[in-house]
C-alpha cells in the first residue's frame, strides 16, 4: 500500500499552520488543533504554533452552526476563536483580522489550512502554495451535506500530493455556486449548509493531520463525506485514484539514482 511520508527537517520545533477562515468549516477546526496540540504534546512532540485569518466580524446568523456565542457578536473571528482557546489551553497563538496576503508571508510555514467557501480565496491560497510559501495545503470545502478535505504536498518528488487544484482545476473558477453574501437569519444559514457538515468534514480532515504528524505517514489523504447518505470515501496515495478524477493531472515524479 503506498503512503505518503511526513518530512520534517527539526523534530525540536512546533509545526507552523495557518488556518484561513475562521467561519463554518474554520472554527471547528481551530477548535480539533487545540486538542491535537495537546494530544501531540503528550508524546513528546512541541506541538503545534498556529495563526488564524479571516477578515469577517461575528453576525446573529453566525451562532450555533459556527462555534460563537451570542455576546461575541460584532467581534473579530479570527480573535475571539484564538483569544478564547489561548485562555482555555495556555497556548500563545496568533490572530489576524484581515485577508491573508495583508500578511506578507516568506516561506517557513508547513501547513496552510484553508476554510474558504469561494473561488477567489481558494486562488489567493494556491497562489502562496505555488510560490512555496508553504509545503503542505488541506483544503476543507462543501456545499449544504456533502464535502472533502484534500491535502496536498507541494515539492514534487516521489513524496508528491496533489492538491485540491490538482485534482479539481475547477474549483479556482468562480461559479453560479459561489455566494458571498452573509446569511441574514440562523435558519437562511442552516438552508445553505446543514447544521453538522462542518464538524463532520473538520474532524475528518484532522485526522488525517493526525495521523500524519502522530505516526509519520498516511495511506490516504484526503476524505469526501456526504451526510445525506452517511457515506465517507477516503481518497488513497495512489497515482490511479489521481487519475480517475483528472485523467489530465501532471504527476510529477523525480527519483534521484544512488550515487
Amino acid at each position: 500500500m503506498n503512503q505518503h511520508v511526513f518530512q520534517l527537517a527539526r523534530t525540536d520545533r512546533r509545526v507552523s499552520m495557518v488556518v484561513i477562515g475562521a467561519g463554518g468549516t474554520g472554527s471547528h477546526v481551530l477548535n480539533g488543533l487545540a486538542r491535537l496540540h495537546l494530544a501531540l504534546r503528550a508524546f513528546g512532540h512541541p506541538g503545534l504554533q498556529v495563526t488564524a485569518i479571516d477578515p469577517d466580524t461575528v453576525s446573529e446568523s453566525n451562532v450555533v452552526r459556527q462555534l460563537f456565542m451570542p455576546h461575541e457578536i460584532g467581534a473579530s473571528k479570527a480573535t475571539v476563536l484564538i483569544h478564547r482557546l489561548n485562555l482555555l489551553y495556555g497556548l500563545d497563538w496568533n490572530a489576524h483580522q484581515g485577508l491573508a496576503s495583508d500578511l506578507g508571508f516568506s516561506r517557513g510555514v508547513k501547513f496552510i489550512l484553508g476554510c474558504v467557501d469561494n473561488a477567489a480565496a481558494r486562488k489567493q491560497i494556491n497562489r502562496l502554495y505555488v510560490r512555496h510559501v508553504t509545503d503542505y495545503w488541506l483544503d476543507f470545502g462543501n456545499r449544504s451535506a456533502d464535502g472533502q478535505a484534500v491535502l496536498g504536498y507541494r515539492p514534487a518528488g516521489k513524496n508528491w500530493l496533489p492538491c485540491i487544484a490538482d485534482l479539481y482545476p475547477e474549483i479556482l473558477v468562480k461559479s453560479k455556486d459561489d455566494d458571498d453574501t452573509p446569511s441574514c437569519s440562523l435558519a437562511e444559514s442552516l438552508s445553505r449548509q446543514d447544521l453538522f457538515i462542518n464538524p463532520t468534514l473538520a474532524n475528518a480532515g484532522l485526522n488525517i493531520l493526525w495521523q500524519l504528524l502522530r505516526y509519520g505517514h498516511v495511506t490516504y489523504h484526503g476524505t469526501f463525506v456526504n451526510l445525506q447518505t452517511g457515506r465517507q470515501s477516503p481518497l488513497p496515495v495512489d497515482r490511479a485514484a489521481w487519475l480517475r478524477i483528472n485523467p489530465e493531472l501532471h504527476i510529477p515524479y523525480t527519483r534521484r539514482k544512488a550515487a
